[in-house]
């Protein structure tokens, strides 16, 4: 059993097991009270301009209480984000990725305070860009594009009757879109590829 387990945490590339760890080790200190439950929820306001920015840090970690939901919660995304890290060529790129859906997720909340998370809203929004990418690979397959359709479509729909904003309900897909928009397609149109890391930018120019 403890080798099952040492093999599969081997299995995890290393930004995905880093982060799961952080959420593991959050969700541990919530539950032994070493970290204030109301000091994980993050507030654009609380955290820019009073100062308080390590609400950013553990937002981008908490996955909720620590339990059975939240545990399988964990793993799934884990799995989800262990095949899109491996897609992609250089661990820079993918923390770049994360980066810059990680601001855009920031200055929406400038407006709106978000539903969840910042880290459930990346994951959202990661597994969205991995969708979009994967609909992109298989045009011939239509049916790949129904599960993605639908639920962007259910937030939306359910827009006027949950009373929730607009940029609320945006921020689960909107930066996720916005992710692949620069990596597929403003890419390959204008040779502009922003979602390289600056260091990587003149060196391309370069080349």
């Amino acid at each position: 059993m403890e080798n099952l387990i040492i093999n599969m945490v081997g299995d995890i590339p290393t930004v995905t097991k880093s982060w799961a760890a952080g959420t593991v080790l959050i969700s541990i200190l919530t539950k032994a009270k070493l970290i204030d439950e109301n000091k994980k929820l993050y507030n654009f306001d609380l955290a820019f301009k009073k100062g308080q920015y390590w609400r950013v840090i553990y937002s981008l970690f908490d996955y909720g209480r620590l339990n059975w939901i939240s545990t399988l919660d964990i793993i799934l995304s884990v799995n989800y984000l262990s095949s899109l890290e491996t897609s992609i060529a250089r661990k820079t790129r993918f923390l770049w990725m994360i980066s810059l859906l990680s601001a855009i997720l920031i200055i929406l909340s400038k407006w709106a305070q978000p539903l969840s998370s910042l880290g459930q809203l990346l994951y959202a929004n990661l597994a969205y860009y991995k969708k979009r990418r994967d609909m992109q690979a298989n045009l011939h397959r239509d049916w790949i594009s129904i599960p993605l359709v639908l639920s962007c479509a259910a937030k939306l729909f359910a827009y006027p009757m949950m009373h929730f904003s607009l940029i609320q309900l945006t921020m689960e897909f909107l930066p996720g879109h916005l992710l692949f928009f620069l990596a597929e397609v403003m890419s390959r149109i204008y040779d502009v590829d922003l979602c390289e890391p600056p260091t990587r930018w003149f060196t391309r120019e370069q080349a």
